[in-house]
């Protein structure tokens, strides 16, 4: 099976999506999200987020920075496709200077970390740090450690996103726009 990494946000020239505020959601660090366990305590739900206050773009269906964000839609075609690893809090999302909300969105805690780099496949360019490659000028993903995972966050670069070929081909189903997968070797 093949993996991608899972990004969002304007893809062309031209193109506008909004962006999210980082710092404490639901009274934890935005950062905790991205630990790979179950968090304790609970945020406080629903959790509210800030749009940078100068974007106008449009709202896409899933967010990765500086958390992983994603409409409900899009949470049940992950849902649909075999994901069963993500613990979902409800959030609102504020465009305080225009007074807009948008009230469909979840905050994901994706629960799993997997160090799945073939570190003999991949090249690590030279500005890594050598005990940990974050990063690559070409990464490769061995399938066989992803033990058959549909989603979760890869140890090396823990806010990248994974996703199986069976996520990929649900969500390209359902033509979420913003939203792409890019092969491993073609992110670094």
């Amino acid at each position: 099976m093949a993996y991608y990494i899972m990004w969002a946000g304007a893809q062309t020239p031209g193109e506008r999506t909004r962006r999210l505020e980082g710092g404490r959601w639901g009274g934890l660090e935005a950062g905790a999200f991205e630990d790979g366990i179950k968090l304790k305590p609970a945020p406080t739900v629903p959790i509210e987020i800030d749009t940078f206050e100068k974007d106008t773009g449009d709202m896409p269906p899933v967010f990765v920075v500086p958390s992983l964000v994603v409409r409900k839609d899009f949470a049940q075609a992950l849902k649909d496709s075999g994901v069963t690893n993500v613990d979902y809090y409800p959030a609102v999302i504020h465009d305080r200077k225009r007074g807009v909300e948008w009230d469909d969105y979840l905050v994901a805690n994706v629960i799993g970390m997997m160090d799945v780099i073939d570190k003999k496949k991949s090249i690590r360019s030279p500005n890594s740090p050598p005990t940990i490659a974050m990063l690559f000028e070409k990464m490769v993903i061995d399938p066989k450690k992803c033990k058959g995972q549909n989603l979760f966050r890869l140890a090396a670069r823990p806010n990248l996103i994974v996703v199986s070929e069976r996520v990929r081909d649900r969500v390209v189903s359902l033509n979420f726009q913003y939203v792409r997968f890019v092969a491993p070797e073609d992110f670094a």
